[in-house]
């Protein structure tokens, strides 16, 4: 997980966080931005995590609760 958070000053007032999750693979699995949570799902086509010929196709885009809210057909 990677996370940001912004403030008007140092220590002052809270703006905004921004969350980033990611699988063992790199891909991008998780966001959260203004509460509002967005999840993302591949079709994994590797044999295991850090092999450089990999390409891990995003299949769909779902909301907070795993409602699916966009496909991708390639």
């Amino acid at each position: 997980m990677t996370s940001a958070v912004e403030r008007l000053t140092v220590g002052g007032t809270f703006v905004r966080a921004l969350y980033y999750g990611y699988d063992v693979y790199g891909n991008l699995v998780s966001k959260s931005t203004a509460g509002v949570v967005t999840k993302y799902t591949y079709e994994i086509t590797d044999k295991g995590p850090g092999f450089a010929a990999s390409v891990n196709t995003l299949w769909a885009e779902l909301n907070g609760s795993g409602t699916i809210r966009k496909t991708l057909i390639f």
